[in-house]
């Protein structure tokens, strides 16, 4: 496959395919360590592990009160209708 080629990062240096060597330049190694530090960091984990619980805690909430909704809705008719005919 011409023209494609890969790199690799070994001993400060990047090896590509066609045997190259370039030295990695100190812009390079800010990156790199910004990149390392970004996936290395777990504060954002936290807030997503919250927020899927709070999400599910609603969820299960929604569902329980539509049930129990019904289930009221319809003790008030019953009265409603009991007491109509009652009078």
């Amino acid at each position: 496959m011409e023209g494609v080629g890969y790199a690799s990062v070994k001993n400060d240096a990047v090896c590509s395919s066609d045997g190259d060597v370039t030295p990695i330049r100190p812009g390079d190694l800010r990156m790199k360590n910004f990149v390392l530090r970004f996936i290395k960091d777990e504060d954002g984990q936290d807030l997503i592990e919250y927020a899927l619980l709070a999400a599910l805690i609603a969820l299960a909430a929604i569902t329980a009160m539509q049930a129990l909704g019904g289930a009221i809705n319809q003790k008030f008719s019953d009265v409603s209708t009991s007491l109509g005919s009652g009078s």
